[in-house]
């Protein structure tokens, strides 16, 4: 599945992803509670600011951030810098001294890594930097890199809002296919982790961002493990996102968010504008208290759908003004 369709307000939505290339069964879930990558073209400034870590400093450094910053269900205010090209939450990073996949250090740090590689500092110029700023602190680095006795220069960084929010960004960093790299943010615990698409890309150069942002998947959508996507939409004209991991039935998996536009007005709100309706409480289980003002005689119909868009209840009662 590439795309999925579009949903109305108060109507009953339903689709089915479906998913090739691995070997079935295939089981979905949804990534509530993980970092969603989006990119972006804009510019990066590189902030030559004070030099951390230079060409004959140690590998890291723990530094204090000034604030404790929010990544996934903890807070630091601290992290280990690595001249390799990320950082690690905390001060005590699982660190392994030969690794042929710079893949293992990530899955097995809370970290973020922009451009995890075997970066080389050869240069006056090359260097960890850090810049503190009103809403956050900048940390970015300018390193060497060699291929075929050519001589690279990626710049690169990323920036801790104190929000919680991330953002990464690539100045002049040119990725060659047979570079061991790797790009993202993890929680560490060896199966949650968010890789954005430039992990894809065989070759890539500088001039974009990447934000990270957390993942609050909606109420009103349930997805099941076969990849269904049920549910009636609550809220007005709206566009979400929905990152969604799917495994094979050998533990292969692979990430997709999908763009779901949300097209009118909530009825809840247009009656509520209209008549004077009040529905409380709203979700509710088993019990549900109607106020509406009338401005005349007649009869009022209520129809009542559950989650799933099935038509659960019907009643007509009498109405006239003022308040039933």
């Amino acid at each position: 599945t590439t795309s999925i369709p579009d949903a109305e307000v108060d109507k009953g939505y339903s689709t089915l992803l479906n998913a090739s290339g691995g070997t079935p069964p295939f089981k979905w879930s949804n990534m509530t509670g993980e970092y969603v990558a989006t990119q972006t073209d804009d510019d990066w400034e590189f902030p030559y600011a004070d030099k951390i870590l230079g060409i004959s400093d140690t590998s890291r450094l723990v530094i204090d951030l000034g604030f404790n910053f929010p990544f996934y269900d903890k807070e630091y205010s601290q992290v280990t810098v690595l001249k390799r090209g990320g950082i690690v939450m905390g001060s005590n990073p699982i660190v392994y001294p030969y690794v042929v996949d710079p893949a293992i250090n990530i899955y097995q740090n809370p970290g973020i890594y922009p451009f995890f590689a075997d970066l080389k500092y050869l240069f006056t110029s090359d260097g960890v930097y850090r810049l503190d700023e009103e809403d956050g602190t900048l940390i970015a680095w300018d390193a060497t890199m060699t291929n075929d006795n050519s001589v690279y220069d990626p710049k690169f960084g990323l920036k801790l809002f104190k929000d919680g929010k991330i953002e990464t960004g690539y100045i002049s960093t040119s990725i060659k296919p047979d570079w061991n790299w790797i790009a993202g943010v993890s929680k560490g615990d060896q199966k949650t982790f968010t890789l954005p698409e430039i992990n894809n890309s065989p070759i890539f150069y500088g001039g974009m961002k990447i934000n990270y942002t957390l993942n609050d998947w909606p109420s009103w959508l349930y997805f099941s493990e076969g990849g269904a996507l049920l549910g009636v939409p609550e809220d007005g004209e709206a566009r979400v996102f929905l990152p969604v991991r799917v495994t094979d039935n050998n533990g292969l998996y692979n990430y997709k968010t999908f763009s779901l536009h949300i097209h009118g007005t909530s009825s809840t709100d247009l009656l509520e504008a209209e008549t004077g309706l009040e529905l409380f409480p709203n979700p509710f289980t088993d019990r549900l208290n109607l106020k509406l003002k009338g401005t005349g005689q007649g009869m009022v119909r209520f129809e009542l759908y559950d989650i799933g868009g099935r038509k659960v209840l019907v009643e007509e009662i009498p109405a006239s003004a003022g308040i039933i």
